[in-house]
């Protein structure tokens, strides 16, 4: 959405991302610790809103701007290796429980790209997660990604 005569623009999207975690180290079970090593992949929706400025680059613009971001968790896997040989595969669940994770993340987003003459974009970019999604006392997970998307600006009126 332009915003009138200026180089700003608003860009809002919904994207489909996946986000996860790597994690290693030792778990107590039955007072022995064992090796744990293991990953995390949730799937989101994605809703930014960003604030652009642009500036004419060629037959195109090149923009950058930033906003914030409101993501909720669709489904994920977790899984997880005992002692480099007991594999353990989980769905990820949702909740307030301490086994579980929040549904919703939030944050900011920073991002760079070029749109070309017709409309389509390619842009790079940073989103940092604000939102703790985990439901265990004394223990934080935040979301930090960098991505890569190309997509289309419709009726954006940039030419």
């Amino acid at each position: 959405m332009d915003l009138g005569e200026s180089k700003l623009s608003l860009l809002q999207e919904f994207s489909y991302s996946t986000k996860g975690l790597l994690y290693n180290g030792l778990q107590d079970q039955s007072q022995v610790a064992v090796g744990v090593n293991g990953n995390v992949y949730i799937n989101y929706l994605e809703m930014p809103l960003n604030l652009l400025y642009y500036s004419g680059l060629g037959r195109g613009h090149f923009f950058f701007g930033g906003g914030p971001y409101v993501a909720v968790g669709l489904n994920g896997m977790k899984k997880v290796i005992y002692n480099e040989k007991e594999v353990e595969e989980l769905d990820i669940v949702f909740g307030k429980e301490p086994s579980t994770i929040k549904k919703t993340d939030y944050g900011v987003q920073g991002l760079i790209g070029y749109k070309l003459g017709y409309g389509s974009y390619i842009k790079l970019f940073y989103s940092h997660g604000l939102a703790n999604l985990s439901n265990v006392p004394q223990e934080s997970i935040r979301n930090r990604n960098f991505g890569v998307s190309f997509g289309y600006f419709f009726g954006s009126g940039r030419k």
